[in-house]
């Protein structure tokens, strides 16, 4: 099941402080270089905003090469920052 608490039932406290499966998550764009401790450091960011998850979206001018083993250490290091801060990716 993608959403395990789909069928739980929606609770005043669960609407005022929704899980990450009931927040946003936006395309979160990846451009020019990349670096391990920015990436960090903006996911931390979508915490503090309230964003449940992200879905990365690579855009024309990221400087490592698409699908290339950089580009998966990377996207490897946020799937295990995501799932540490219980967001959705």
């Amino acid at each position: 099941m993608l959403y395990p608490k789909n069928k739980q039932v929606l609770t005043q406290e669960l609407f005022k402080n929704p899980t990450s499966e009931y927040r946003g998550a936006p395309f979160w764009a990846w451009n020019s270089k990349l670096n391990k401790e920015d990436l960090i450091e903006q996911i931390d960011n979508f915490k503090i905003m309230g964003i449940g998850g992200f879905h990365i979206h690579s855009r024309t001018g990221l400087a490592i090469d698409y699908l290339s083993n950089e580009f998966m250490d990377l996207v490897k290091v946020c799937n295990e920052k995501a799932k540490k801060e219980e967001m959705l990716c």
